[in-house]
């Protein structure tokens, strides 16, 4: 959970296993909360509102799985490595 403006927001996180690949998404209402990274995202940002939050949102996942190399995955960005899935398949 993490307060937009003063209203609650929370983050959705789907991340698949073998590519490390994130998708994120921000909702107003949810039933049940995820763990929030404060040092790589939230802890980091003040958002005057929920659509300044969800664009900062769509930007750091861009960042996550497209800039950002991981060692779990040998040097490979996350893109990387699902790209090179679905060519093998």
């Amino acid at each position: 959970m993490v307060k937009i403006a003063g209203v609650r927001a929370y983050r959705y996180t789907a991340c698949d296993d073998c590519t490390r690949y994130w998708v994120l998404r921000l909702y107003g209402k949810v039933e049940r909360s995820h763990r929030i990274d404060a040092d790589e995202f939230w802890g980091r940002h003040d958002f005057p509102d929920f659509s300044h939050a969800a664009e900062a949102l769509r930007g750091w996942e861009h960042v996550y799985n497209s800039l950002r190399f991981s060692m779990a995955l040998r040097g490979l960005t996350p893109a990387e490595k699902l790209a090179r899935h679905v060519e093998a398949a």
